[in-house]
């Protein structure tokens, strides 16, 4: 057994991409550490609890709580990172606390909120692309299929949503 440096405060199972381990952390951002070595490659997306990202052509897409503002305001963030170097590709803000990983599909980024929102951007720029009220707190998802985007609500059940936003049921 080798042992790897992994961050402390891991949030959730890392997810695994190529010859990598990213992990999603409570207070250091994504965390990407060597399989073969062990060794930490880089840190990204500053103080905040992020959710273990989901990876797609070489980007790795992560929702995050942003620790800097604190005005009583939730600061979600929806961010890309570029898989090889750590960067920062893009940051788009989100109008409260995101409630899980994003799902990535047809070149769309989506992500749910405690304020019932999802959101979705363009994977490649972070351009906006619609944000829809689902009702309540999205507490799972959201899950991105050929036909539509699926998010759990609080005391709402799931609801389903086009690929344009509209709301389905």
């Amino acid at each position: 057994i080798r042992p790897i440096d992994a961050p402390e405060d891991p949030l959730y199972s890392p997810t695994l991409a190529g010859d990598r381990a990213l992990f999603g952390t409570f207070a250091g951002g994504v965390v990407a550490v060597d399989l073969d070595s062990g060794a930490r490659m880089w840190e990204a997306g500053a103080p905040s609890r992020t959710y273990p990202p989901v990876v797609a052509d070489g980007v790795a897409y992560a929702t995050a709580r942003r620790w800097e503002t604190d005005d009583g305001e939730r600061a979600g963030v929806v961010l890309a990172i570029d898989l090889g170097s750590g960067a920062v590709r893009w940051a788009v803000p989100l109008d409260g606390d995101p409630t899980a990983p994003p799902a990535v599909r047809d070149g769309t980024v989506y992500a749910g909120t405690n304020r019932g929102r999802v959101h979705a951007v363009g994977a490649a720029d972070g351009d906006r692309r619609w944000r829809e009220s689902v009702g309540d707190w999205v507490t799972r998802g959201p899950t991105a299929a050929a036909d539509g985007i699926y998010v759990v609500v609080l005391d709402g059940g799931v609801a389903k949503l086009a690929h344009d936003g509209t709301v389905e049921w």
